[in-house]
């Protein structure tokens, strides 16, 4: 029997709802859930036989996520953009989330190659509330329900008509980094270095158009549609390119 909640003066009592990405484990299965988050990741089994399950988006709110039914058994996975290899024992029933750890020593800056690499963490994942199996309500502080929603960040800058969206990151909090557009335009600007825990922005409205860029931690390639809105993480080797949630308190 699932437990129940008593609403309180300062606690409202609602129904949750399951998220999208989770998955309950049908009858003799188990499931993989992959967590990529910020950056998206691409997926491979390349044991027992070769499968390519595709690419799962990452975001930056950090809550991308994908659920994958699997037999039961021992699989050898490997994370494309991560260059990682992993392997994953799966009973029926079970749900495993693999999530991500950027491991390496300060010397030679973060995003150095040699003193850079990605770690898998793998943990069990219980039912979320409003999942078969998880609490079917939740409590959430009047104060939560009643306040006023968050502003849109002064960084954020709605594409005009017929425009696309362009965001840069740069998660370098002892340096900036210059951008230089080599095919589509042309220009160089500077995305301003890390301070605290918000990233440095470049922020670009751009016409629909295949456009390639430049930069210290390496190049990327975008294909703008308009009304389209990328980011990109300026990571080393290979900026991943991301669609960009709109952030909180922004208007579509």
């Amino acid at each position: 029997m699932r437990p129940t909640l008593t609403p309180t003066p300062n606690v409202q009592v609602v129904r949750a709802v399951c998220p999208a990405w989770y998955a309950a484990p049908e009858p003799g299965k188990a499931v993989l859930v992959v967590d990529p988050a910020p950056f998206g990741v691409h997926v491979y089994i390349k044991e027992p036989g070769e499968i390519d399950l595709g690419r799962v988006e990452g975001d930056t709110n950090g809550v991308g996520r994908k659920s994958f039914q699997l037999e039961p058994g021992n699989y050898r996975i490997y994370y494309e953009d991560r260059g990682v290899d992993t392997i994953l024992q799966l009973a029926a029933g079970q749900v495993i989330a693999h999530s991500f750890v950027g491991q390496g020593k300060p010397q030679g800056g973060p995003f150095n190659p040699g003193n850079f690499h990605w770690a898998v963490q793998s943990s069990p994942v219980a039912p979320p509330p409003g999942c078969p199996g998880g609490p079917e309500f939740v409590a959430v502080p009047t104060a939560t329900v009643t306040s006023t929603p968050a502003p849109c960040p002064s960084w954020y800058a709605t594409p005009q008509p017929g425009m696309g969206l362009l965001v840069v990151e740069n998660h370098d909090g002892k340096n900036t980094i210059d951008v230089v557009a080599t095919k589509g335009q042309d220009w160089s600007k500077t995305v301003a270095k890390k301070v605290g825990d918000e990233p440095g922005r470049l922020v670009v409205t751009l016409p629909p158009g295949h456009y390639e860029f430049g930069t210290q931690r390496g190049g990327f390639t975008i294909d703008m549609q308009a009304g389209q809105q990328y980011v990109v993480a300026l990571l080393f080797p290979k900026p991943p390119v991301n669609m960009l949630q709109l952030p909180f308190g922004c208007a579509h």
